[in-house]
């Protein structure tokens, strides 16, 4: 057999070696950075694949540290939650709140998020944890007293709009 060719198919096969020898992060990251520009700022929905939150997802649960996740996982709560996946959202924006707890940036809203999606579904315990934090963590805005009136209703078993209604209606009475 001619050498050259053995020298000519050798380095062929160790160009194409190295060059498809990507790590995880760069996979991960080929998959989200063409989109990048719909889910930095305001999610344009039109312009990404279905299903493109769990992909954001993944790369945070395998990048907890990385830059970005951060903002990834803000924009998957956003995602689900503007294709009305609801307990997506939640679970995304609990990821968020217990994965990143001296993160500000996005912490009031996610928490916002988290105990309303809980609590429409029906999962109180995890709703009150959220609806605690926006209380004792955010005190000064309008939200905490909302959550705080909110956390005491699920306390006492008033988790329907109507027995909410009825138990106002008694406090105005007394």
């Amino acid at each position: 057999m001619n050498f050259r060719l053995i020298a000519v198919l050798s380095v062929i096969s160790s160009v194409v070696a190295i060059s498809s020898c990507k790590s995880k992060l760069d996979k991960s990251l080929d998959l989200i950075t063409p989109y990048e520009k719909y889910i930095t700022g305001k999610v344009v929905l039109d312009s990404i694949p279905q299903q493109f939150d769990t992909v954001l997802f993944r790369f945070v649960q395998d990048f907890p540290k990385h830059n970005k996740s951060i903002s990834y996982l803000y924009a998957a709560s956003q995602i689900a939650e503007k294709r009305g996946n609801g307990p997506k959202a939640a679970e995304y924006s609990a990821f968020y709140i217990d994965q990143y707890p001296s993160e500000k940036k996005y912490r009031m809203e996610l928490a916002v998020v988290a105990g309303h999606y809980f609590e429409m579904n029906t999962q109180f315990e995890k709703a009150l944890k959220y609806y605690d934090i926006l209380a004792n963590e955010f005190p000064t805005e309008p939200i905490a007293k909302q959550a705080a009136v909110t956390a005491k209703m699920i306390r006492l078993g008033l988790v329907t709009p109507e027995q909410q209604l009825e138990y106002l209606k008694q406090q105005i009475v007394k």
